[in-house]
């Protein structure tokens, strides 16, 4: 499991803060906490019942979701568990999910360390 790349790239981030007014941005960004704490709670839910093709399903969905907000980290684990599940390779899926939490709670730190930067509604 590649734990190498950073919690949050904010470049994404910048580019929609060129284009949009900040408030935009900042429920963008409420958004895209709501959709990930949904996302990976939803995650842990499906593994429990064994459901590995809903489980690949939202991987993917999670997977979108970081990637177009810069949770460069989130994005390669929610890769990583859409391939384990796709490819019938359950081994590694619970440690995975064991470290989700903890790279969505490092994405919203960097998401709003970027927002503060960046400056307020």
């Amino acid at each position: 499991m590649d734990m190498t790349c950073p919690d949050f790239d904010p470049t994404q981030l910048h580019d929609y803060a060129a284009v949009m007014p900040i408030k935009t941005l900042h429920e963008l960004a409420a958004s895209f906490r709501t959709s990930v704490s949904e996302l990976v709670s939803g995650l842990s839910h499906s593994w429990l019942e064994l459901d590995c093709k809903r489980l690949a399903e939202q991987a993917h969905d999670l997977k979108g979701v970081s990637g177009s907000f810069g949770a460069t980290r989130l994005q390669n684990l929610a890769e990583q568990l859409e391939r384990c599940c796709r490819e019938d390779r359950p081994g590694g899926v619970s440690q995975i999910l064991a470290v989700m939490p903890e790279a969505a709670s490092g994405a919203f730190t960097g998401l709003q360390t970027a927002l503060d930067e960046l400056g307020g509604v």
